[in-house]
């Protein structure tokens, strides 16, 4: 028996925290530690020769003067648009050099898909909205030349999956609970369970049609807030309980991040190197493969893949 090993990034900048940016954001969230972040998320992945889903926020990575001369005022004309970007960006917002950074480690064949246009929350029932998202990201295929089937929704919200196929997109990362939606005890509950070294993953069924559902419930601890007092080994070892169970259920684990973390997390990056080094020790034993969503569904979905085609 094997399992299956998910690394995935929900890159988005301050385009995902609209609606909750602080000073801190502000003033800590700027382009040059964003690289730095990227950097080091990507030499970790590269010196254990390990592949990765890198899903980005359009916007995020276009030229600031091409958003603003292309998009800035069809986004304003949007209601939806115009409340989500209230704080309408400025240069600190755009990083499109991150493209060409993860494209520089070729080597690994990292996987790069959209994470919405501008983060816009999919929730919405404003179609002209999504129509926007939907031409914003075909927009940014073409600018990088981008073609994935892959897609991580904005927020993690799962609405209007009948609408992924206009842009090619075959699957999306699921979330059996939405980390935006839980308040109070939820929330406790959830802290709680990152103490738990004998996690185990849930029961998901394989997908029976298109989109496909990818699980992805497995959040990297981030070393913030009352986080941080959960120690580091504490999530190694939830992690090993959890990699053990998709070896012994031919299962599959989907590790996720916002690379921003690495930025707020406390010694984020030490974490996220000692979870690559325990898959390391699986994938070394043969008893675990890396790969990313859309190698994932290539393998465990190319009948049905090639039944839709």
């Amino acid at each position: 028996m094997s399992g299956t090993c998910i690394i995935s990034f929900d890159c988005e900048g301050k385009w995902g925290l609209v609606d909750n940016l602080t000073s801190y954001h502000l003033t800590h969230f700027t382009p040059l530690n964003i690289n730095k972040a990227y950097l080091e998320i990507l030499t970790a992945l590269d010196e254990r020769e390990f592949s990765s889903t890198f899903a980005f926020v359009g916007a995020f990575t276009m030229e600031e003067h091409y958003f603003l001369d292309k998009w800035s005022e069809k986004l304003k004309s949007s209601n939806a648009h115009q409340k989500w970007l209230e704080n309408f960006p400025d240069s600190s917002w755009f990083c499109p050099e991150l493209i060409s950074l993860v494209r520089s480690f070729d080597s690994q064949d990292h996987e790069i898909c959209s994470h919405g246009f501008t983060h816009l929350a999919w929730d919405t029932d404003d179609i002209n909205a999504l129509n926007l998202e939907i031409d914003g990201i075909l927009d940014w295929y073409s600018l990088h030349s981008i073609s994935s089937q892959t897609f991580i929704f904005p927020r993690n919200i799962i609405k209007n999956k009948d609408l992924l196929s206009r842009f090619g997109v075959n699957a999306y990362r699921n979330k059996i609970s939405n980390q935006y939606s839980i308040h109070g005890f939820e929330r406790l509950m959830q802290l709680l369970n990152e103490f738990n070294i004998f996690a185990q993953l849930r029961s998901v069924s394989l997908s029976q049609s298109l989109p496909i559902s990818i699980p992805g419930e497995i959040f990297l601890n981030w070393r913030s807030g009352l986080r941080k007092i959960i120690p580091m080994n504490i999530t190694t070892r939830r992690l090993g309980s959890l990699l053990d169970n998709a070896i012994q259920n031919n299962g599959v684990i989907n590790l996720w991040s916002h690379p921003h973390n690495f930025i707020s997390g406390d010694k984020q990056i030490d974490l996220f190197q000692d979870c690559l080094d325990v898959i390391a020790m699986k994938v070394q034993s043969g008893d675990i493969e890396v790969l990313t969503q859309e190698q994932y569904i290539k393998k465990q979905y190319a009948t049905l893949l090639n039944n839709e085609y």
